[in-house]
């Protein structure tokens, strides 16, 4: 990596096990697969020992990524010019890639060539006067990942002013092969004490809106969201306290080690978590393939209105929709389970065989339709209601207005939601 890197991230061996072993365990197809890509592009990436991405100048979108190989790439493509004799590929547009030892490298022109001139001895690395010369404290064996950047050289110019306030200069985030997660903000120790407290504040804000989106969804009694605010609230609750920066020297400090599980408790904990999420979208799934029926039904009576006022409409101005009806089946569908039975001589009203509608099945929901005015003045009203759940929270209800317009044709109004929704 050079000396100029503002920003970088590296992948150590151990960072890239779960691949490793992937192409380990089916030594055929890694055979197979390096054999083809070596032939095809000139690189073997099954055999990756490391990555290193890097960027100079974060504004200019100017960067790279060294890819550590254990065969020399022979790249193959479309030839974008040379650096010290080195052949560029071309990748993309303003991307592309060379053979360096060791591995490749694919970025920006500018510097992949910086890359081919720090293989070659032709430009300083990383040290200790570099902008991220304190990534090399994090040089301990069992560390697998580190990522770092240096403020000054990498937030907006809008936010310099904030940042140089606040006296931060870097920032270095470690993660070990044995979960622990460290992130270390270096800065001005007299000023730290501030930026802790600007922490703990915002953490403080994030809470009480979780609190709040919490407190909302058990008083509208929404099991789906409810068990998502109530999951969130107390894992972000868990999580920001173990998360509680301290000061140590001239840096802020955090750290957070990930859980260490055996395969069984593995199952249990990513069941759970397919359980979170699948258990209140299948709720949410019933009872919207539910809403489905007393929405496909409230447009059918409407469809029926307008066959036949097509059929009686007529010179006659004294047209009506067919009369009003009481709430078809009379009983709600919670009293009999959930579903109202099937039952042909709830819908022998005539309105309804002028309609052409009854439904032959059990159902959820119970229907009306409601006629007023005359001639031009026609109009009507199709509504559908239920309590999906039977406890009376959150009442589904769907309606379908429509009117006789000058030239006679009948409009459909619009359609009302479950409440809440």
């Amino acid at each position: 990596m050079p000396a100029s890197a503002v920003a970088a991230v590296i992948l150590r061996r151990g960072a890239l096990g779960f691949p490793r072993g992937f192409f380990d365990g089916a030594p055929a197809m890694r055979r197979e697969l390096a054999e083809y890509l070596t032939r095809e592009v000139g690189v073997d990436p099954t055999g990756v020992d490391g990555l290193v991405a890097w960027s100079s100048n974060l504004g200019a979108r100017s960067g790279a990524l060294f890819v550590r190989l254990h065969a020399t790439a022979t790249l193959k493509g479309r030839r974008a010019g040379q650096h010290r004799g080195v052949d560029l590929v071309e990748v993309d547009q303003m991307i592309v890639a060379a053979a360096v030892e060791g591995g490749l490298v694919v970025g920006s022109p500018t510097e992949v060539a910086t890359a081919i001139d720090l293989s070659r001895g032709q430009a300083e690395p990383v040290g200790a006067a570099s902008p991220l010369g304190f990534m090399r404290d994090a040089r301990a064996p069992d560390i697998d990942i580190v990522a770092a950047a240096h403020f000054p050289s990498v937030v907006d110019p809008a936010l310099s002013g904030m940042v140089h306030a606040a006296g931060l200069n870097s920032a270095l985030v470690t993660l070990t092969r044995a979960g622990l997660i460290t992130a270390r903000v270096h800065g001005d120790r007299e000023r730290l004490g501030a930026v802790r407290e600007m922490f703990r504040a915002g953490v403080g804000l994030a809470l009480s809106g979780l609190e709040r989106a919490k407190d909302e969804a058990l008083r509208k009694r929404d099991v789906s969201a409810a068990v998502g605010a109530i999951v969130g609230y107390h894992q972000a609750q868990k999580l920001s306290q173990e998360l509680e920066p301290r000061i140590d020297g001239n840096s802020l400090v955090s750290q957070y080690r990930l859980p260490q599980l055996a395969a069984s408790e593995l199952y249990l904990f990513y069941g759970g978590m397919a359980a979170a999420i699948a258990i209140p979208s299948f709720i949410k799934y019933v009872r919207r393939s539910k809403e489905a029926e007393g929405r496909e039904n409230v447009r059918r009576i409407a469809a029926g209105a307008r066959a036949y006022h097509q059929h009686y409409r007529g010179p006659d101005r004294r047209f009506t929709f067919p009369a009003t009806t009481p709430w078809t089946p009379a009983q709600e569908c919670c009293k009999t389970g959930g579903r109202c039975p099937a039952n042909a001589s709830a819908w022998s009203h005539p309105t309804w065989k002028a309609l052409d509608f009854s439904l032959a099945d059990s159902h959820y929901y119970q229907y009306r339709f409601v006629s007023e005015g005359k001639g031009k003045k026609a109009k009507f009203t199709v509504e559908a209601r239920a309590d999906l759940d039977c406890n009376q929270a959150a009442p589904s209800s769907f309606r379908l207005s429509g009117h006789v317009e000058p030239q006679g044709v009948v409009w459909y109004m619009g359609e009302a939601r479950r409440k809440g929704e």
